[in-house]
């Protein structure tokens, strides 16, 4: 079992060590990129790293960023810059007006921060081809996180807190506190910047860390480890979890480019936990990540199957769209959505099947005797139509809506566009580019799984029937 250097440990050093064997941070040769900030977890991580550095053999570059936010950042990056020259680092220095981006993109200043700081972080690991990012969170970081995120209203997932390593990115500080890490800094005499933001609750990590946490406290001295426990459960619950709902993911959703179908039939015979997820799974495909999507998000969209609505039109980023279209749960990007798929005019077979090449649908066509229907129908179930043959031109056709299309809705007298009729309707966009017109002579007979046009539909009079039934694909 590889040993620290010779000379005297302490015992945060043998914490950190076992912390990062255990999630398997470095490797015999690594390139770190250490984010250094100046304040006294970056310096803590860097030292433990400079001990480490023969052990593991490592490579290490130190990165800051100035982000224009405090009057006194020039001279946080001129204390790292001096640093690295007093430690023989190379340090690549960056500034950025993240003032400015927060302003121009409307978000919070922690949040634009972070995304220009993570953005920069990985550019300059890619240049350096840097192995690791050594980021300087701590066990104090997790339980503030923990509690913004339950005051958040943060599922299962977002309480699980940061890991400790992801991809390249590792945190070998994540189980130690920040006392230990003030006392180490007093033990080595390693010199640090203080932020004085920290010490004003504008933002809502400092109103947790200063207002919130000494309550608790008092309440319960040892509630910080209570969390981390909690913060662990659900880790590895999560990870469980996590790996059955990509296995069903797999088995069940259809992924085409920017879009996944995920079957409703299939989904619906889930656990509500696994559902969730596999939604979660499919915007990640769908977006690349699941940065602003929220519990909320999710379980409006659970909530909206639960009630049996036929279409769905949830609006959860500016980028994502989510519905329903037929028998689907449909994930998509908003500019992909909108495009339907090329169809030609196609011959609908009567009798007989008839399959919708892109759309995931199929058109069954029987004749039968209008007296063996019973008492004649509103002819407005969601996907079947039931028509007069004698007011039929065979064939039948199918296509998608053109501009200017108009029909004559069941218990209408006059026509009416059909951009009208799906604007009073409340069709979301996409679903109306995806509804199949059958029709007859150039006119349409039927929206599929909406409406019939009143001139087909079966009367009294009716001898002969066409029923027409709309079945999802498998």
């Amino acid at each position: 079992m590889a040993e620290l250097p010779s000379q005297t440990t302490s015992s945060l050093e043998e914490k950190v060590l076992a912390t990062i064997k255990k999630s398997e941070m470095l490797d015999t040769g690594d390139q770190v990129l250490v984010a250094a900030s100046g304040g006294p977890d970056s310096i803590v991580l860097l030292n433990i790293l400079l001990r480490f550095r023969s052990l593991f053999d490592l490579r290490i570059q130190l990165f800051h960023l100035n982000h224009q936010m405090r009057a006194d950042a020039a001279s946080d990056a001129s204390f790292v810059q001096r640093q690295a020259e007093k430690l023989g680092l190379p340090c690549k220095t960056l500034t950025f007006n993240v003032p400015e981006y927060v302003e121009r993109e409307k978000v919070s200043p922690e949040e634009g921060a972070r995304k220009i700081r993570y953005k920069l972080l990985n550019e300059v690991a890619n240049d350096i081809k840097a192995d690791k990012i050594a980021l300087g969170h701590q066990a104090d970081d997790q339980v503030e996180t923990f509690l913004m995120r339950l005051l958040q209203g943060a599922g299962t997932e977002g309480l699980q807190g940061i890991p400790a390593r992801r991809a390249r990115i590792i945190r070998p500080l994540i189980e130690v506190n920040r006392k230990e890490i003030i006392e180490y800094c007093w033990q080595k005499k390693l010199k640090f910047r203080r932020d004085n933001s920290n010490l004003y609750p504008k933002f809502l990590r400092n109103k947790v860390r200063l207002n919130l946490l000494p309550v608790l406290e008092e309440c319960n001295p040892g509630f910080k480890k209570n969390i981390l426990r909690v913060m662990d459960i659900l880790e590895k619950d999560g990870s469980y979890l996590e790996i059955v709902a990509k296995k069903e993911f797999e088995h069940i959703a259809a992924v085409e480019n920017s879009l996944v179908k995920l079957p409703l039939s299939k989904l619906k015979l889930l656990p509500v936990a696994l559902q969730r997820r596999i939604i979660r799974q499919a915007i990640r495909v769908v977006k690349g990540d699941l940065r602003g999507i929220e519990f909320k998000h999710i379980d409006l969209v659970l909530e909206t199957l639960d009630k049996g609505e036929p279409k769905l039109g949830l609006d959860v980023t500016k980028n994502l769209a989510i519905f329903m279209e037929y028998e689907n749960l449909i994930i998509a990007k908003k500019k992909e959505a909108l495009q339907p798929p090329s169809l030609t005019e196609i011959v609908v077979k009567v009798p007989g099947i008839t399959e919708l090449p892109g759309v995931g649908l199929k058109i069954e066509a029987k004749f039968r005797k209008a007296k063996d229907l019973g008492q004649p129908k509103k002819n407005n179930e969601k996907r079947l139509a039931q028509l007069d043959i004698a007011s039929l031109k065979l064939p039948l056709h199918l296509r998608f809506p053109l501009p200017g299309d108009r029909f004559r809705p069941l218990g209408m007298k006059d026509k009416k566009k059909l951009q009208d009729f799906f604007v009073d309707e409340k069709i979301p966009i996409r679903v109306r580019r995806l509804t199949p017109l059958v029709i007859s002579g150039g006119e349409i007979v039927w929206l599929v799984g909406l409406r019939i046009d009143d001139r087909f539909k079966i009367t009294t009079e009716t001898e002969n029937a066409l029923i027409l039934r709309a079945k999802g694909m498998d």
